[in-house]
């Protein structure tokens, strides 16, 4: 234990002891009630529904309950459990997300031993056996039971932490406007109508916690909405499972047609006989999302569905083919005229919103609840189907989800049973996926500290509101300064669980890759199929940014998200032991070598995964006790470089010199400090100047440099003096790769062309009065070998001036191979894994992949000239092809032609 872990708990056991003075005496007087025949109030256990958990989760649970540091002391000085109870109750509740958080609190938790007089024998047993699932399943710790109410058959429902979080950060004020921006392009594609589109209906995908939801409810006090959740029981908002069940239930494909149109025509009717005037008392009356108003949502779909039910029953035909369609429409002549009828009264009762075109939004959220790829048809399809023929009229349908394929929400044509749809004289309307980031971020400005740019406030802020609203919520209601490291701890592993939780495919490796593909730039292979399925399950499940789709293709823009919270969570993963086994390297190989990713030149990757592997190692060799955020945190310099390279160079790189006689390292940069947990592609070479550079080192982003700058693949911004966030105070760690052509000594041309002032790093205007560090990593070579070659200054600088200025004091080093006696992250039994990594280009090792080597020769001659191997050009021009052989060579092709 360290020194302010003990310094902690110390505190922590003398105000626990402290504060049981008083409960001793209560407890001896208890003791004498019971003495006296007053027998102490029975615990009542749930044995109709015990708490939810399996029993290697309970074991679970219990390991983390005796692994805090205060129960860990109170077990060495074998305390009575008297002494630590109301903190022994805090843990247990706070390591068991579905019981009533409220406990979580001390003050609560001795409320409840001084009420529950039987609590502190089932404490003293569990605490005996060192198992405590006969705790959990107390009743008097559960959340409390809210009815659902209504007429629907939906079981009662406990209120865990997260669901309370969940509808506390539903509550918390909308920020940015992206419900605006929203509105504007739905109108847009509705203003817009042509015959060629197939229906008014668009899919809205992206990743988790992006606020689509949130979105949708703001859109629909500005715009007529109605919002209906398909998702599982479990889903938030609560999900319209009568609805869903009624449509997924359908056993044919004509009933399914005709269930989607009935419900239509019902909703529209009973949307039709209600009194609002604007589209905000419509939004407050449905209560999308308020759990106050669940029972009357319940009830107003209760009575749609009913209707819809007695619409359904009086089918009788089906209306023959249209004109153009192969196939007919499944919908009755009863149905269809319900339909059209039902929506002319709406639209008529909808009082127009300005300028706005489209009266009506249907929004279908978790909508892939409603999708089934594995058949010819499902509720989508046929919704969709539905909506051709309400295609005139001005309501627009919107699908939200992250789950299942998304392939599902723009179908191919050839699944469209419309002929039109397969011969692409009508086309379904493309996706959108542009939704808020960064909405919530607070602003810092120059003179702030990098301390200020890794506070939890600070850090939560960045990226997807769904962390800073829950971290809100929670802290609102619940949690108290006591607690903040318990409370700043589950945030962290609520990342943890929405980045790497759920099923994986041992093919695709999702979970795998998942922490790689946030922190490094990667992009995944959009020409194979591996690759787009590859990438579109990052985006379904592992929290990836999606930009855009395209329209009339399988294809994907995503981009990994700068988010500080997610990177903790995927730098915690590569520690795990699922990663010791199965190695960040290993994974990156497999998936480069399997063609998931887009390769370009693999070099850039391997180095700037070495340089986060050295800075997670000097991480956790810092002292992090007082912060769940063991990896976003600040990192000296010199720390930085002791961990990239091995421990047998540590005097190497410390004592390293700019110049002949000049001040080392390890003096120079004393007090410089990094921030850089992730990496991110620029596209615009004026970034990497120190205005943004310092901007992006506040978010905890290092930079790979924009194809076009040659001299400098990556940069690693630094705050040289102190972690004062100035510009003039920014200096850098340059990276160049070295992977194409081998060095085996260092270049001075190389060191001289990574010009921080002809990067632009620096201003023209305002050079940098500042040393900088550059590393050359020549990591094709094969001999390990780590210099540090010093400015060997002439004769007449030196007597001009003993001192060299700031602005020209870079220390350079030089690294060769892929070596663990070179880099320290590098494990040995790794090092042939690192050098495959270095082949996996998209081009040099295709002639590798032939059935057999001469398989390998004919590609070779399919790319003449295309590499120096002679086989690319024996047949035209062979490089040992001479005037004297070539009588030798004819003369032996004739002898091949007479044998012949």
């Amino acid at each position: 234990m360290n020194p302010s872990t003990s310094h902690v708990t110390n505190h922590l056991i003398c105000s626990t002891m402290s504060e049981n003075k008083k409960r001793s005496h209560d407890a001896c007087e208890s003791g004498s009630q019971a003495s006296s025949g007053i027998p102490p109030r029975k615990i009542q256990r749930l044995d109709s529904t015990p708490y939810p958990a399996t029993p290697e989760e309970h074991v679970q649970m219990d390991n983390e309950v005796m692994a805090d540091p205060v129960l860990v002391a109170c077990g060495r000085l074998q305390l009575p459990c008297s002494q630590f109870a109301p903190h022994l109750i805090t843990i247990i509740v706070g390591t068991s997300e579905d019981l009533n958080q409220k406990y979580h609190h001390p003050g609560e938790a001795r409320s409840l031993l001084d009420t529950e007089g039987g609590l502190l024998g089932e404490l003293q047993e569990a605490w005996n056996t060192k198992a405590f699932a006969p705790i959990r399943n107390l009743e008097i710790l559960q959340p409390p039971r809210v009815s659902t109410g209504g007429t629907s058959s939906k079981p009662v429902l406990y209120l865990s932490l997260s669901e309370t979080a969940n509808q506390a950060a539903w509550k918390t004020p909308y920020a940015g406007a992206a419900h605006t921006s929203f509105i504007k392009t739905i109108d847009a594609l509705y203003s817009k109508p042509n015959s060629r589109v197939y229906y008014n209906h668009v899919a809205l995908i992206q990743s988790s916690g992006c606020g689509k939801s949130r979105m949708l409810h703001e859109a629909s006090h500005h715009i007529h909405t109605v919002i209906m959740n398909f998702g599982s029981r479990e889903a938030f908002p609560n999900p319209d499972t009568q609805v869903r069940e009624y449509l997924v239930n359908a056993r044919t494909e004509e009933q399914c047609e005709n269930r989607v149109a009935s419900f239509l025509a019902s909703l529209f009717r009973a949307l039709s006989k209600l009194d609002f005037q604007s589209p905000s008392e419509l939004a407050e009356y449905l209560g999308y999302g308020d759990a106050e108003k669940l029972s009357q949502q319940e009830a107003f779909f209760d009575a749609v569905i009913s209707e819809a039910s007695e619409i359904e029953q009086g089918i009788q035909t089906r209306t023959p083919p249209s004109p153009g369609e192969t196939s007919p429409s499944y919908q009755s002549d009863g149905v269809e005229r319900a339909l059209a009828k039902a929506t002319k009264t709406l639209i008529d009762k909808i009082p127009p919103q300005g300028h706005l075109n489209v009266k009506l939004l249907l929004g279908f959220d978790e909508a892939s609840d409603l999708a089934d790829p594995r058949k010819d048809w499902d509720v989508l399809e046929k919704t969709r189907r539905v909506f051709r023929h309400l295609l005139w009229w001005p309501i627009f349908g919107v699908s939200l989800s992250t789950a299942g394929s998304v392939k599902q929400f723009r179908p191919v044509s050839m699944r469209g049973k419309s002929s039109r749809m397969q011969d692409g004289r009508i086309y379904p309307r493309p996706p959108i996926t542009l939704v808020d980031y960064d909405q919530l971020a607070m602003k810092l400005a120059e003179g702030k500290t990098l301390d200020d740019a890794t506070t939890m406030e600070y850090t939560l802020s960045l990226g997807r509101p769904l962390d800073e609203t829950r971290y809100d919520a929670i802290w609102g209601f619940q949690y108290y300064n006591e607690c903040e490291y318990k409370h700043n701890e589950d945030i962290v592993h609520f990342a943890i669980r929405k980045l790497l939780d759920g099923d994986d495919d041992t093919f695709h490796s999702s979970i795998s890759i998942a922490p790689l593909a946030i922190r490094l730039p990667l992009e995944f292979n959009a020409l194979t199929e591996d690759g787009r399925e590859a990438e579109r399950r990052q985006v379904e499940s592992r929290m990836r940014i999606c930009l855009k789709i395209e329209p009339f293709a399988d294809i994907m823009y995503t981009v990994a998200p700068s988010e500080p919270v997610l990177i903790e969570a995927a730098a915690k993963n590569m520690k795990t032991e699922r990663a010791l086994t199965d190695r960040p390297v290993r994974v990156l190989h497999r998936f480069l070598s399997n063609r998931f990713l887009s390769k370009g030149d693999p070099a850039g990757l391997a180095c700037m995964l070495l340089l986060l592997l050295a800075r997670d190692m000097a991480c956790r060799n810092l002292d992090t006790s007082r912060t769940p955020m063991r990896y976003h945190i600040l990192v000296p310099v010199t720390a930085f470089l002791t961990n990239l390279f091995a421990d047998g160079h540590k005097a190497i790189v410390l004592d390293a010199q700019a110049y002949e006689d000049g001040p080392s390292l390890k003096e120079a940069f004393k007090d410089s400090w990094t921030h850089c947990t992730h990496f991110v592609k620029v596209t615009d070479h004026k970034v990497v100047n120190r205005k943004f550079l310092m901007r992006l080192m506040a978010r905890g982003a290092g930079v790979l440099c924009a194809d076009s700058q040659l001299e400098i693949d990556a940069i690693i911004p630094v705050c040289y003096k102190g972690k004062e966030l100035v510009t003039e105070n920014i200096t850098v760690i340059a990276i160049r790769c070295r992977n194409a052509v081998p060095l085996h000594k260092p270049r001075d041309a190389i060191f001289t062309s990574m010009d921080p002032n002809h990067a632009g790093i620096f201003d023209k205007d305002h050079p940098g009065d500042i040393p900088i560090i550059k590393l050359v990593l020549s990591i094709a070579t094969n001999t390990p070998v780590l210099t540090c070659p010093p400015w060997k200054r002439s004769a007449k600088t030196r007597s001009q001036s003993k001192d060299v200025p700031l602005s020209q004091q870079h220390f350079r080093f030089f690294a060769a191979g892929m070596s663990h006696e070179v880099f320290r992250p590098i494990q040995e039994e790794d090092e042939g894994i690192w050098r495959e990594l270095l082949s996996c280009s998209d081009v040099a090792d295709i002639y590798s992949r032939g059935a057999h080597e001469s398989a390998s020769d004919i590609m070779r001659r399919m790319t003449p000239g295309a590499h120096s191997d002679p086989r690319h050009w024996d047949v035209f021009f062979p490089l040992d092809f001479t005037a004297e052989n070539m009588s030798v060579d004819v003369a032996s092709d004739i002898d091949d032609e007479s044998a012949d």
